[in-house]
């Protein structure tokens, strides 16, 4: 048993990256084939790929460009060592494609059925449910980090509803990976014995990102 909890363990990103995969595309077969034309996904975010937009960038800069300032000032997310870099590689681009996966959905989605204000409001509160619920389900000793793990998906749900998929993918690489894998916002920050992060610290960063999302909510930068 020591064995095999210390194989998923390793390979955790891996593991999780593998089953939002699978789920990803069962659930655009079942979506594809509930419409009532053949419709083409690839072509489909072709069309929503641009430039990001300048709040985007703004957004995603100003998030992890404070936090990665603020960190100095917390000795654990300030002395992470990659001491192994395949861990930082999973990290990195696990917490993108677990992500992005989600976004890449809620966007095909969007464009395929178009709903109103209201019932934009009713789908946001059903799939913000079903991930907090999944996310719990699929990582242990998930604890505080779930707050994370929902404020990265809000913002990327934002994206999705505006037609801005170009921002979410900026946001996923820009700081959603930085904060994952090098500065101790990591949500398999659980499983180890010391916690990569400060309470204090992961409060800050909550706070920074709620100032950063209503301003790119509310600006009129394009």
């Amino acid at each position: 048993m020591a064995t095999i909890d210390g194989w998923i363990s390793k390979n955790r990103w891996e593991l999780l990256v593998v089953a939002k995969s699978l789920s990803f595309f069962i659930c655009l077969k079942f979506l594809n084939l509930n419409y009532r034309e053949k419709i083409s996904f690839w072509d489909e975010l072709k069309a929503g790929f641009n430039y990001p937009t300048q709040k985007g960038i703004l957004f995603s800069l100003f998030l992890v460009g404070v936090v990665t300032v603020v960190s100095k000032y917390f000795y654990a997310p300030a002395n992470i060592a990659v001491d192994n870099e395949g861990e930082f590689v999973s990290s990195f681009f696990g917490i993108i494609i677990f992500l992005h996966l989600d976004m890449t959905f809620l966007y095909l989605l969007s464009v395929i059925y178009k709903v109103g204000d209201s019932d934009k409001r009713l789908l946001f509160l059903g799939a913000a449910f079903l991930f907090a619920f999944a996310t719990h389900l699929t990582i242990p000793y998930l604890g505080v980090y779930l707050i994370l793990a929902l404020l990265h998906f809000i913002t990327l749900y934002h994206f999705s509803l505006t037609n801005r998929y170009s921002d979410g993918v900026f946001y996923c690489f820009a700081t959603v990976a930085p904060l994952n894998s090098l500065l101790g916002l990591n949500l398999f920050s659980g499983w180890e014995e010391n916690r990569s992060f400060e309470l204090q610290f992961f409060l800050f960063a909550v706070f920074i990102w709620s100032v950063g999302f209503a301003y790119d909510r509310f600006s009129r930068l394009n």
